[in-house]
């Protein structure tokens, strides 16, 4: 019945120091500290920063006590914190650990509670809170005298508000800059010429007339012609009487929760997340991750900073031992590399950081193992620097090499040999009396999406090339779309055959699209998708998920789609173009040498799939 203070929170204090105490006794890697401070440490609170307010300065002590953890060696002495906690607090795909700081965390956690607020108004909750302080979470304020559920809601619809589409019924709750309505971003975040002083403050209720249709002269006047034309035909009463939000991105494979924390780090970028193709163990990875920020305790970083007294390489290189100099010039490790090309394992030598980062990310694309052996070798040659410094025995280059090739499972090894040489199989063809249809999605950043369909017929044969243009932002709905897309294409006679196979690289839309077909499942009940009535003409259907190397044709269609719709069905092989050639599945040759018989015609000159796009030699 009062306001909770800070020694109410001891107890969660307490849980977290006496974690770390048992911790301490063990010897951890830097790895295994961030797996359990993402994991476990910081994970203690969440419960209560969800359903309440929690003072900031316990909040502030539990991460205070987890960057000790993180970079302190040994109790009662400091450790140098090579990265600050802002950037340690970072999603994986933005450059950071995942760790998860209480002032960009909350909000988003609370995000779910005004969701269910929101979505589900017939709830007890709903019916309570909405009766108290009204159905608009966001244009009411707190006041003084309103209640920690209420702060707690406010908040978390704060949060939700940058993911929520609005459906218009009459535009008076919603803010006509600051809420997404137009496509998936909202105006406050467009780089367009809009006539802001006509709009600020405004609703887009105040655009609308006494029949809820759009004030043309208005709309023209303040958006102007183009982004004018865009908003008429967006309709309006929609919904059951009032403006109502959906979300902008599916919530398939991911949480509301998540949904709103990843929405703080869009503007952030990252160039290393092909990192993880390569499937280090996680001591590995968070060198190379050190490395990538230029967090690696070298020599040259110890000297500026007064630590050492010589910059150079301790392996008697005679020059300064930076990041590039033990990445790829260290004569340890060309010597290791040399031990390795007696081997038959041959490793790239790079001259400079570009040239390393750049071949290190082709081979992420193409062969991960080759890369995958130069960041363990590299390691290797780490530790043993290390033990050099201080004064511990240290293995020779071949011993180095021996762990560095110990590290890869013995799975790859052969493929090291053998892939550049030998492609990967085409994918199989569907059984005799079958058809099978291969989709994909491809979605640009303006909201374009083109969607991709290849069918082919038991003998592997080319039955149709299809495409067609949509506007979508999410991925899984495009992916989602695209396997409805297949309608468009579908001729009578498949629907005597036996059944046909949709093939897909997304996992969560197969999931999805498994789930809403199958009638004893409820989730075309629980969940918004497209109409999948017209694949209840087939026999069978049957919905598979693919590796996305086997369904390389439909992402080319799918990537061509995005310059308009087209089609081409393959009625006898009499009029079968010269200008495509699918018969070898995933490795298959794209032939162009003559024009394209589509709606949307465009030349390609010939090119392989995986260099469908880097040549600019088309035209559509």
């Amino acid at each position: 019945m009062r306001k909770l203070t800070k020694s109410d929170f001891l107890k969660v204090v307490r849980a977290v120091s006496d974690k770390i105490n048992v911790w301490g006794r063990r010897h951890l890697s830097l790895a295994g500290r961030a797996t359990l401070i993402r994991s476990s440490l910081l994970t203690i609170p969440m419960y209560l920063i969800t359903h309440t307010n929690i003072p900031t300065g316990t909040l502030n002590a539990i991460e205070r006590m987890a960057r000790q953890f993180m970079w302190q060696k040994e109790a009662g002495k400091r450790g140098l914190h090579y990265v600050s906690w802002s950037d340690l607090c970072r999603p994986t795909a933005v450059g950071g650990l995942g760790f998860h700081a209480s002032a960009t965390w909350q909000g988003p956690l609370r995000a779910r509670l005004a969701w269910n607020v929101v979505h589900d108004r017939e709830s007890l909750l709903g019916r309570t809170i909405l009766a108290r302080y009204g159905t608009n979470l966001w244009g009411s304020s707190e006041g003084r005298s309103a209640s920690i559920t209420w702060k707690v809601l406010r908040e978390g619809a704060a949060a939700l508000r940058p993911i929520l589409r609005w459906n218009i019924w009459d535009g008076s709750k919603i803010d006509i800059l600051e809420d997404t309505w137009i496509a998936n971003r909202c105006l406050a975040r467009w780089p367009s010429f809009v006539a802001v002083d006509t709009i600020e403050g405004c609703t887009v209720g105040d655009f609308l007339d006494e029949n809820l249709d759009w004030q043309r002269e208005r709309v023209l006047h303040s958006f102007g012609p183009a982004l004018a034309d865009y908003i008429f035909g967006i309709p309006t009463r929609v919904g059951q009487g009032e403006d109502c939000p959906e979300l902008i991105n599916s919530q398939l494979g991911t949480t509301i929760s998540a949904l709103a924390y990843k929405e703080n780090f869009l503007q952030l970028e990252y160039n290393f997340l092909w990192f993880k193709k390569f499937h280090l163990h996680p001591r590995e990875h968070m060198f190379w991750w050190r490395i990538t920020r230029g967090a690696i305790p070298t020599n040259s970083w110890l000297y500026r900073r007064g630590l050492v007294d010589l910059p150079n390489c301790p392996w008697g290189c005679n020059c300064e031992e930076t990041v590039l100099h033990l990445t790829a010039h260290c004569e340890m490790l060309i010597s290791t590399h040399e031990v390795l090309a007696k081997w038959g394992f041959s490793l790239p030598r790079f001259q400079n950081w570009e040239d390393m980062i750049n071949g290190l990310a082709l081979s992420a694309k193409q062969f991960a193992s080759v890369g995958r052996l130069y960041c363990y070798v590299v390691y290797q040659v780490w530790r043993a620097r290390n033990d050099k410094m201080h004064g511990r025995t240290f293995g020779t280059p071949a011993v180095l090499a021996a762990n560095s090739l110990a590290m890869l499972p013995k799975s790859l090894w052969a493929a090291f040999f053998h892939s550049l040489v030998h492609p990967p199989p085409p994918p199989p063809p569907p059984p005799p009396g079958w058809v099978k249809f291969n989709v994909d999605a491809s979605v640009r950043p303006n909201a374009v999406a083109g969607l991709g369909v290849v069918a082919r017929d038991h003998v592997g044969k080319l039955l149709l090339v299809a495409g067609s243009l949509v506007e979508q932002w999410d991925v899984t709905r495009a992916e989602i779309l695209a396997a409805t897309a297949i309608r468009a294409a579908v001729e009578d006679w498949m629907f005597n055959m036996d059944g046909i196979i949709i093939e897909g690289d997304c996992r969560n839309a197969i999931k999805w699209l498994q789930g809403a077909f199958n009638r004893l499942n409820k989730l075309h009940l629980t969940t918004e998708g497209p109409d999948l009535s017209f694949l209840l003409d087939f026999r069978q259907v049957l919905f598979s998920n693919v590796p996305r190397q086997c369904n390389q044709p439909a992402d080319f269609c799918a990537d061509y789609a995005s310059f308009g719709n087209f089609m081409w069905k393959a009625c006898d092989d009499r009029n079968e173009p010269k200008n495509f050639d699918f018969s070898q599945g995933a490795g298959g040759v794209l032939k162009a040498t003559s024009a394209v018989p589509w709606s949307a015609s465009f030349m390609v000159e010939t090119r392989t799939i995986s260099d469908r796009l880097r040549s600019p030699n088309f035209r559509s």
